[in-house]
C-alpha cells in the first residue's frame, strides 16, 4: 500500500506538476500583444490595449511521463510496483534521476501605451516556478527491495520546491534608429515557498541480518499558504509532519523581491530582425522562513521489524524508523533566494519573395537555482491577413524533441491567441499520455480601449 502511494505520488508529478514560462513561438506571431513578456524591447502593433485575467501559460519538462510507470496487464492497467511487471520492464526505460520542471503564469491584468516614441507597459501577474527530482533508486528499491540483485540504494537526489509569488511590472521600450532597446522592473511579493530535499539517504542491505540506513534531510517553509506546526523545547524544537499542510486562499504575504528583464531588438535589414534578451534577472526575500532538518545519523534496523518501526535489539547506533524523519527546528530568519533564470536569443528572415512567409529561430538557456536547461527551436510563420497570424515549430533541449503550433486572431475590438511548445504525440487508449510529460499551453485575450 505504501509503495502504490509513493509510486502515485511519482505518476502525479510527472503529469501535472506546472511550470511557468511564456511560451516562445509568441514572438514570432503577428499581432501578438504580449511579446515583450519574452523581450522587452519588442512593441506591440496596438498603441492602446488592456487586459484583465488577459493570459495563462503552462508548461511542464520532463524526462518521464505517465507511460514509464503505467502497464497494461491482463487488459487492464497497472503500477510498474505490481508482482505482475516485471523489474526490468519498469526499471529498464527510467533515467537516473526523474525530472519535472514547470510553471504557471496568470495575467491578472495588463495595460500598453505610446507616448512620445516609447512604449510603456503595466502588468500585474501571479507567478510559480516548481521542481522535482525523483531518484531512479528511489523506485528501485521500491520494486525490488532487498533481493540480490540490488541491496544498496541511494536515494539522496531527491529533491522538491515550489515558489509562488505576485510580480507588479513597469515596461519601457525605446529606439535609436534600427535599434530598439527595453527593460522591465518588477516589484515582487511572495506568497509561499517551500524546499524539501535528502541531503544523503543511503539504504544498506548487504547483511541479512540488519539494515543499514544513513540519511539526513531538510526543508524549508515560508508563507501563510503553508502550515506548520512544532512541538518540543526552544533547543529541540521539532517539526511535526504530520502538521503540515497547504491552504490555497490563506491572506497574506511571505517576502519581498525585486527582478528585471533586459532587451535589444535590431532591424538588421528590410527582412532579417535578431534579438536577444534577459529575464527575471533578481532575487525574493523569504521572510520568517523555518528551516527545519534531521540529524545526520546512521541507524541499524531489523528487517523483520522495521515495518513496526520496532528499533533492531542489541545493536549500536540501533534506532526507530521515525528517527530519520525526526525534523529539529534550526532557523527562523529571513532568507534570500534566486528566481530562475531565461536567456533568450531570435532570429527571423522574412522570404523577400513572399514577404507573408518567415522562417525564425531562437535559442534558450532556463537557469535554476538547482537545474539548467537549453533548447533549440526553427520555426515556420505564415502572416497571410492582418488579422491572423500562425507558426509551427520543432524544438530540441535534453528532454528530447518537441513541436508546437500557434495563432493569433486580430480585430479592432480585441484579439485572441492560443499557442503550444510541445505537446502529447502518443496516448494510450484511455487518452493517457504515454510519451515524456513535456507540455506548454498558453491562450488569452486582450481588448482595446
Amino acid at each position: 500500500m505504501k509503495k502504490s502511494i509513493l509510486l502515485s505520488l511519482a505518476v502525479f508529478l510527472a503529469g501535472t506538476a506546472l511550470s511557468a514560462q511564456n511560451f516562445q513561438g509568441a514572438h514570432f506571431l503577428d499581432g501578438f500583444h504580449y511579446s515583450y513578456r519574452l523581450n522587452p524591447a519588442v512593441t506591440p502593433d496596438a498603441d492602446i490595449r488592456t487586459g484583465i485575467l488577459n493570459t495563462l501559460s503552462v508548461e511542464t519538462r520532463s524526462n518521464i511521463g505517465v507511460g514509464n510507470f503505467i502497464f497494461p496487464v491482463d487488459g487492464h492497467l497497472t503500477t510498474g510496483l505490481n508482482r505482475h511487471v516485471s523489474a526490468s520492464d519498469f526499471l529498464e526505460n527510467l533515467p537516473m534521476d526523474s525530472e519535472v520542471i514547470g510553471t504557471v503564469d496568470v495575467g491578472l491584468f495588463a495595460r500598453g501605451f505610446r507616448k512620445g516614441g516609447n512604449y510603456h507597459t503595466i502588468e500585474l501577474n501571479v507567478r510559480s516556478n516548481d521542481l522535482a527530482v525523483i531518484p531512479y533508486d528511489l523506485l528501485a528499491f521500491l520494486k525490488l527491495g532487498a533481493s540480490e540483485r540490488a541491496s544498496t540504494y541511494d536515494l539522496s537526489p531527491l529533491h522538491i520546491s515550489s515558489g509562488n509569488y505576485l510580480e507588479l511590472a513597469y515596461g519601457l521600450s525605446r529606439s535609436a534608429g534600427n535599434l530598439r532597446y527595453g527593460f522591465r522592473i518588477k516589484p515582487l511579493v511572495g506568497i509561499s515557498h517551500l524546499d524539501a530535499r535528502l541531503k544523503r539517504f543511503s539504504i544498506d542491505m548487504t547483511e541479512p541480518e540488519f539494515w543499514r540506513i544513513s540519511s539526513q534531510a531538510e526543508i524549508e517553509i515560508a508563507g501563510n499558504q503553508f502550515t506548520s506546526r512544532t512541538r518540543g523545547e526552544k533547543e529541540q524544537e521539532m517539526l511535526d509532519p504530520g502538521g503540515i499542510g497547504f491552504k490555497l486562499f490563506r491572506p497574506g504575504f511571505a517576502g519581498l523581491g525585486v527582478a528585471t528583464d533586459l532587451g535589444v531588438q535590431w532591424q538588421a535589414s528590410q527582412y532579417l530582425s535578431l534579438g536577444l534578451s534577459v529575464l527575471d534577472l533578481g532575487m525574493l526575500k523569504w521572510f520568517d522562513k523555518v528551516y527545519a532538518r534531521t540529524p545526520e545519523v546512521t541507524y541499524q534496523y531489523d528487517p523483520s521489524t522495521i515495518t513496526s518501526m520496532k528499533p533492531s535489539a542489541d545493536r549500536e547506533n540501533s534506532g526507530s524508523v521515525a528517527d530519520i524523519a525526526r525534523f529539529y527546528v534550526r532557523d527562523k530568519k529571513n532568507s534570500l533566494s534566486r528566481l530562475p533564470m531565461t536567456v533568450n536569443a531570435t532570429a527571423r528572415m522574412k522570404m523577400p519573395f513572399y514577404d507573408k512567409l518567415s522562417v525564425a529561430a531562437s535559442g534558450t538557456l532556463r537557469n535554476g537555482p538547482d537545474y539548467t536547461v537549453m533548447e533549440g527551436r526553427l520555426y515556420t510563420v505564415w502572416s497571410p491577413w492582418d488579422w491572423f497570424s500562425a507558426n509551427v515549430s520543432c524544438g530540441r533541449d535534453r528532454f528530447g524533441w518537441s513541436g508546437g503550433m500557434a495563432a493569433n486572431f486580430t480585430t479592432k475590438e480585441f484579439t485572441f491567441f492560443i499557442g503550444t511548445d510541445s505537446y502529447i504525440f502518443r496516448v494510450t487508449p484511455q487518452l493517457i499520455p504515454a510519451g515524456k510529460a513535456n507540455l506548454s499551453l498558453t491562450f488569452g485575450v486582450s481588448h482595446a480601449l
